[in-house]
């Protein structure tokens, strides 16, 4: 068993070599081989739907462990059940937005995959989109909080944690951010709550700045569109503003992604 753990989407796979049995379409998929899948379908005449031992369906493998989307493409034109959710609670949906496979979003939302669902953890694909465009800064992560933004995703949803999607944003370490500017423009233009307190009691600028890993310029977006610090916490406004070489210190910690 592998556990794969991809900005905070704990997703479990079994890489096993040797035909796993009762899961013949799942071990097809592993395989890479679009044959493979093909023949699983028509000479055993497999179950798209079926749920490995971790709740993966073919689809989920196919957009977890592949790379080239063709098999997932093809699973989901032939009835891959789009809203099966896994031992973690995600649907496709989660995990082709955690991957960065906005072709495969697109599509899984035409097929009316529920874009506000909520996994184990209480985080929605926009949760996922936003961290991977902020860490990836590649321009199809950016693509798909687009995507999803253009749909009608609540970009207010809070997570187990509180956490809406700028909260996570701004727990980005500064060294693996490109992105991050961008995203928080986005997320701001659709009223994302710059005032939302997480179980910390912290707004997203306050995680911002306690955990100060992502540019200061990039919290100053939030503060210049109106997020307040509360009475007592001038000395995080201050470090956060107004001085860029300052660095609160570090008591907040670093976010756990497990």
């Amino acid at each position: 068993m592998k556990v794969i753990k991809s900005l905070g989407l704990t997703l479990l796979a079994s890489f096993a070599t040797a035909s796993i049995a009762g899961y013949p379409l799942h071990d097809a998929v592993r395989s890479g081989s679009l044959d493979s899948v093909q023949r699983a379908l028509c000479d055993r005449r497999c179950d798209l739907s079926k749920h490995d031992g971790d709740g993966n369906t073919p689809l989920h493998l196919a957009l977890l462990l592949l790379e080239d989307d063709t098999i997932a493409k093809f699973l989901h034109l032939n009835g891959g059940d789009v809203k099966a959710t896994n031992n973690d609670g995600s649907t496709s949906l989660h995990i082709a937005a955690c991957m960065g496979k906005v072709w495969e979003m697109r599509q899984l939302l035409i097929a009316r995959d529920s874009v506000d669902m909520q996994n184990v953890r209480g985080r929605t694909a926009l949760h996922y989109t936003a961290l991977a465009a902020a860490i990836r800064n590649r321009p199809f992560d950016m693509q798909g909080v687009d995507v999803l933004l253009k749909v009608g995703a609540e970009v207010g949803i809070q997570d187990n944690d509180g956490r809406n999607p700028l909260h996570l944003v701004f727990t980005c370490r500064v060294d693996e951010i490109g992105g991050a500017d961008a995203v928080v423009r986005s997320l701001v233009r659709h009223s994302v709550d710059l005032e939302a307190l997480d179980k910390c009691g912290d707004t997203p600028a306050h995680v911002g700045v306690r955990c100060l890993l992502i540019p200061v310029a990039t919290i100053r977006l939030v503060l210049e569109r109106g997020s307040r610090f509360t009475t007592g916490d001038s000395a995080f406004e201050f470090s956060a503003g107004w001085n860029t070489t300052s660095r609160p210190s570090a008591d907040y910690g670093n976010p756990s992604w497990s």
